[in-house]
């Protein structure tokens, strides 16, 4: 109890002292929001950072340049349209050519459709759903299709088609697809596979015979602001007319999507990718080399520097000559190397920061076990037949560790700039893991300095540059509280 209380009240001193500097407080509210970033990433933001891919239009602006820029207001945000819901709901309309041969009804939300008795012996019918909105922006790049349905059951002469269409405010039909451009849709239909469609794919402009180019369709279909409308038609066809054709056929979604191109706090990367959420989860990259590899490192400095400064002669000068040898190897060009030969995965990259970055720090505990192996409590224990052990981890450990608090949190930022060297030259870290110098790497690879997709490399440098200095400033505090020869 005694102990505790002893503990209680040096840590109440240590924080009194601390929180006095203010670039302390500053650093550690800097480190903290980090922290805090990286535990509640799935609160943050519901996407993967990797895997989540056309979440928009590639390379699109911050939702927030439409409130700076005006000419950004007019671009558009991710609109979503189910044609199915609306339909369902009374916004939209459910044609049938022929009631009395087929059936529409509605079950839990998706539609129902199906011959009637032995009503469909004509050669063709068809169910057309269609909706009404209003488009009031500039043109997308690329817009979306997703049918989602399954055919339960068939007769044997019996086949089905299926297309979307766009009618323009101006009257005009523009087609965007067919069931014919998608290979084995009557097949895919029976398993109840998804079918998505986008517009900006060659195969299908080739189809459609448009130039291949990205935003081809969607200039072609958003001439102007105004109403438009969207219809999804399915086909029923009888492949033997005068015989009877029974079907039935689940319909779950069919959905149009509008690639916006603002998006979210931070834009899009060119897979469509938030980087908002690249930016969260990519400080768990960083945190854990950064505080892992620097409590290793300076460990081990530590260990080597008070047996090298306590025990001496030949120990001493084997310790020293590696530390040199260490110090002078260029560390950067080693580990590119080495990482290239064993893998480059986190365990790795921690390994080799914390390999490569414990000299500097053991020749400063070397030096200053030395300037107090000889202090009269020393000699003391040694009078008193202590051993070299109990003398190093009773009475000269607790004299390093202020300086080893004080080093962790400056040799963090080194290992945190390191690992994104690594990951921007293609070398370190987990390729199904973000970090931030592995979105440097992304957006050199992507074109975002082509492209002037600034949004992509401001923030990833930033942050590394935010993290780094939060680990520096405390680093400062901690040496000046430890050090009273720096205090002011």
């Amino acid at each position: 109890m005694i102990i505790d209380k002893y503990r209680r009240e040096r840590i109440a001193r240590f924080w009194k002292q601390y929180k006095r500097s203010k670039k302390g407080i500053i650093g550690l509210i800097i480190l903290l929001t980090f922290i805090l970033m990286a535990i509640f990433a799935p609160l943050l933001t519901p996407y993967d950072p990797i895997r989540d891919r056309e979440l928009a239009e590639w390379l699109a602006y911050p939702e927030w340049v439409g409130l700076i820029n005006r000419e950004m207001a007019d671009l558009p945000s991710n609109i979503k349209i189910s044609i199915l819901e609306r339909s369902l709901k009374g916004e939209g309309k459910i044609t049938l050519s022929n009631s009395s041969a087929i059936l529409a009804k509605v079950e839990n939300n998706f539609l129902i459709v199906k011959s009637v008795g032995s009503a469909f012996n004509a050669e063709k019918l068809e169910l057309e759903l269609a909706t009404m909105f209003e488009y009031a922006f500039n043109p997308p790049k690329s817009f979306g299709i997703i049918l989602l349905g399954k055919l339960v059951d068939s007769s044997d002469n019996f086949a089905i088609k299926a297309s979307f269409e766009v009618v323009r405010p101006d009257g005009e039909i523009v087609r965007v697809w067919d069931s014919d451009f998608t290979l084995g849709f009557t097949r895919r239909l029976m398993v109840g596979e998804r079918i998505y469609v986008k517009s900006s794919q060659p195969d299908l402009l080739v189809y459609l015979g448009l130039p291949i180019y990205r935003d081809t369709l969607a200039k072609k279909v958003f001439v102007s602001r105004g109403q438009y409308q969207l219809r999804a038609i399915y086909e029923f066809i009888n492949l033997e007319p005068g015989k009877n054709v029974n079907f039935t056929l689940a319909i779950y979604e069919i959905q149009f999507i509008v690639f916006g191109l603002r998006f979210g706090l931070l834009g899009t990367d060119d897979m469509g990718r938030d980087i908002f959420t690249q930016i969260v989860y990519g400080s768990r990259v960083s945190l854990l080399i950064g505080i892992s590899a620097s409590v290793i490192s300076v460990s081990l400095s530590v260990l080597i520097g008070i047996i090298a400064g306590y025990v001496g002669g030949k120990t001493d000068e084997l310790l020293t000559r590696i530390s040199d040898l260490i110090m002078v190897l260029p560390a950067l060009p080693l580990m590119i190397v080495i990482a290239a030969m064993i893998g480059g995965g986190l365990l790795q990259i921690v390994i080799l920061l914390s390999l490569l970055g414990w000299a500097p720090g053991a020749r400063n505990i070397r030096a200053f076990v030395l300037s107090i192996k000889n202090k009269p409590y020393i000699e003391a224990c040694k009078v008193r037949g202590a051993g070299t052990w109990r003398i190093i981890f009773k009475h000269i450990m607790p004299s390093v560790l202020p300086i080893a608090y004080a080093a962790v949190a400056l040799s963090a930022p080194i290992a945190i700039v390191t690992e994104a060297e690594l990951a921007y030259l293609g070398v370190g870290g987990d390729p199904y893991m973000i970090s931030w110098g592995r979105m440097l790497q992304y957006a050199q690879k992507g074109g975002a300095f082509q492209y002037g997709a600034w949004w992509w490399i401001i923030p990833p440098g930033l942050c590394i540059a935010l993290l780094s200095l939060s680990f520096v400033l405390i680093g400062h505090s901690l040496d000046e509280i430890f050090n009273p020869r720096l205090r002011r």
